[in-house]
Formats: C-alpha cells, sequence, structure tokens
C-alpha cells in the first residue's frame, strides 16, 4: 500500500494569460510513521514542463496521518494557443521512490483563445470637427458684438471715496487635512474575522504578502499573484467568515455557522494571528509560536 495519498483536487482550472493560475491538493502520509516525500507535476497531451511548479518545498516531511496543502501554479507563455493541458500531482516517497508513488487527480488547466487585437480608433477626424466648431463660435461671437455696438458718449462716473476705517476682514481658518485611511492591518486579534463576501485580507507590513479569505471559502495565502498556502475549503460556501476566536483558534465557518477548516489552537485565550514579512503566517500566543502555514520567503 503506498504511503501516501492524494484524495481530491480540483478537475479544472481556469488560467489567465496575465496571471496564471493555481490547483490546490491534499496530500496524506497514509503510514503508521512519519515519512518524507517529494512533490512533482506529471503531464500529459500538449502540457509542457517549464510552466509549472509546485509552491514551496518540493521535498517535505509528514508526520503520521498528517495532511499537507499542496499548490500547483500554473504560468503559460503568452503566445501558447487556448485549450485544455491536463496534469496530475505525484508525490514519491524518498525512501523507496521506484516503488512507493501515489498520483492525485486529473487536473485540466484551461486556457482561453487570445484576446483580439481590436483597431486603435481614428482621432484625426474628430480633432478636425473640433477645430470647425471653435471657428463658427468664435465667428458667431464676432457678428454679435458689430450688431450691439455702444450708443452714445461714455459717461464718467462720480465715484465717492469712503475715508472711515476699514473693518478688519477676519482670516479664515485653514481647512483640515485630508483624512487618509489607515493601512490595512497585519493581524487579526481575539474576536476579529475576515469576511469572504469582501475578498478581506490581512498585508504583511512590507505590502508583499496577504492572507485572503476568498469569495469561494477558500482561505489562502498570496505573494501576489503565486499562491503559497490554502485551507483547502473553496466550494464549501459562496461566502466564508475568518475568526480569531477568543480560545486562540482560528477557524473558517460557513454562512450556516459549520466549521469546515480550523487551526487547531483553541486553549490559548488571547493568541492573534500575523502575516509576516517573510511570508509565514503564524498564530502567536504570548510570544510563542502555535501554528504556522510553512511559507517563509526567502
Amino acid at each position: 500500500m503506498p504511503t501516501f495519498e492524494i484524495p481530491d483536487g480540483p478537475t479544472t482550472i481556469d488560467v489567465s494569460r496575465s496571471a496564471g493560475g493555481t490547483a490546490v491538493y491534499s496530500v496524506t502520509n497514509k503510514s503508521p510513521d512519519s515519512a518524507d516525500g517529494r512533490l512533482s507535476v506529471v503531464l500529459s497531451g500538449g502540457s509542457k514542463t517549464e510552466w509549472f511548479s509546485v509552491d514551496g518545498n518540493r521535498e517535505r516531511t509528514f508526520a503520521s496521518g498528517e495532511s499537507q496543502t499542496v499548490s500547483v501554479t500554473v504560468r503559460m507563455p503568452a503566445d501558447v494557443s487556448g485549450g485544455d493541458y491536463p496534469f496530475r500531482l505525484r508525490v514519491i516517497a524518498v525512501n523507496d521512490p521506484d516503488n512507493d508513488h501515489s498520483e492525485g487527480p486529473m487536473t485540466i488547466a484551461k486556457l482561453g483563445p487570445p484576446a483580439p487585437i481590436g483597431k486603435k480608433p481614428l482621432i484625426w477626424p474628430w480633432i478636425a470637427i473640433a477645430i470647425v466648431v471653435v471657428i463658427l463660435i468664435a465667428v458667431a461671437l464676432f457678428f454679435m458684438m458689430r450688431s450691439n455696438p455702444s450708443s452714445g458718449p461714455v459717461k464718467t462716473a462720480t465715484v465717492a471715496v469712503d475715508t472711515s476705517p476699514a473693518t478688519p476682514v477676519p482670516t479664515p481658518e485653514p481647512a483640515p487635512p485630508p483624512v487618509v485611511a489607515a493601512a490595512p492591518a497585519d493581524r487579526l486579534s481575539p474576536g476579529q474575522r475576515l469576511k469572504g463576501a469582501g475578498s478581506e485580507a490581512i498585508i504583511s507590513k512590507n505590502g508583499f504578502f496577504r492572507a485572503v479569505m476568498q469569495g469561494d471559502c477558500n482561505f489562502v495565502v498570496y505573494n501576489p499573484p503565486r499562491a503559497l498556502w490554502a485551507s483547502g475549503t473553496q466550494g464549501r460556501d459562496s461566502a466564508c467568515t475568518a475568526i480569531m476566536q477568543g480560545d486562540g483558534n482560528l477557524v473558517v465557518y460557513t454562512q450556516g455557522g459549520a466549521a469546515v477548516w480550523a487551526s487547531g489552537t483553541q486553549g490559548n485565550p488571547g493568541a492573534e494571528v500575523v502575516m509576516q514579512d517573510d511570508g509565514n503566517l503564524v498564530i502567536y500566543s504570548a510570544g510563542r509560536a502555535l501554528w504556522a502555514s510553512n511559507t517563509v520567503v526567502r
């Protein structure tokens, strides 16, 4: 029996020509012992090796019964023809690579046709029309002024000068400075949440990494546009919520209140989750790390 199992994964993913696409899988160690697994991508059809990459460490250690999330990023050159490009995720037991390996379900990377190159609109006719309109307006104003000349001599008006002391005009107070919106926070404290309905996120202080509660119910750590880690809960609901609970547990809930993913760190009141500048999403309690996405980018 193989040491590892890839029980599920997306059957199709849409690949953007500008941003690419990402497929997220769950890999489980089915053996009673800790095991090292090596991840790779198996291609079919017209797929090419340089289009596919496994995010993070390709060789990982799995504890007995542990499941880890694996993301495969797909990026294709702009000149690739639109179509379906199949691939599978493979995991090999490092201690027996020739005999102990497993493959996930077939995933189809769907690339749309290239966008048609539209013709640039001609602007010269519009410029010519604008010039003609300006000329016509100028001619009309000229004839209007000639048809209404001033009549009679110009009368000189006598102006009385007020010599009384001038009343001081109060100086207006300067306008208040514009209000600048605060930068997105880099953490969730107890009781705070991220709503998938708005794809809300916490963002690292350097701005390079973000943890997003997506509208498809997947909680994902990004180094845009690359996904580094995901909860694997896509499709569970249309608008889930990630909550940093008061008991120290980070939980993803559906709209109906069903928990579909949790960090398992309950029993640590006051803990908070931080999106760090190194790309790692970490739950801390009194300075001690309880859980991490293990997505440090070096």
